[in-house]
């Protein structure tokens, strides 16, 4: 927030900045691979730097209705002509903030970004109550497809999260790829 307001001598609600000619992060999808890995590699080094400071952005992967939404209104991260990623939503139920480190936090941080990353890279909808045993061959070969690691693959399909650091491999290993 930017500001509080007031009204007479009590906390009425906050000014937050407005965010013109943005729209939401899985628009990237759209873009070129070499964008999406710059894009994602941006959004890393944010949520790290937040959870370094034990900030616990919940609700990176946020859709609502559509498959990949491109309204600012869908989504907690925007996206302008710069491509500059924006964490917008650090409030209410979608950020835990926290004096000590809390592993139930970092690992649904683990969760969302993990989905998010991977979703972007891979243009394939995740997260979702349709990722059961039934269809969980088919995001294998949708992922594998999309040249995700087949470690990363295996390792997301498991437990539903990438520790952040194997995403952060998982980029460079693309970025490398892209560039053979």
């Amino acid at each position: 927030p930017q500001g509080i307001i007031y009204v007479d001598d009590k906390v009425a609600g906050c000014v937050y900045n407005y965010y013109s000619n943005m729209i939401g992060i899985y628009a990237s999808c759209s873009l070129p691979l070499k964008l999406r890995l710059n894009i994602c590699k941006s959004i890393m080094v944010k949520v790290k730097e937040l959870l370094n400071n034990n900030i616990y952005p919940v609700a990176l992967a946020q859709k609502y209705q559509e498959v990949f939404p491109i309204s600012k209104n869908d989504s907690n991260i925007l996206i302008g002509a710069s491509l500059e990623p924006q964490i917008v939503d650090l409030d209410g139920i979608s950020t835990l903030y926290s004096d000590c480190h809390l592993d139930g936090c970092y690992s649904k941080v683990e969760t969302e970004l993990s989905t998010l990353v991977l979703e972007i890279l891979s243009k394939v909808k995740l997260g979702t109550e349709e990722m059961d045993d039934v269809n969980i061959d088919l995001y294998y070969d949708e992922l594998i497809q999309s040249n995700i690691p087949r470690s990363i693959v295996n390792e997301y399909l498991d437990y539903g999260k990438v520790d952040i650091y194997d995403l952060a491999d998982t980029v460079k290993y693309l970025e490398r790829k892209r560039k053979k």
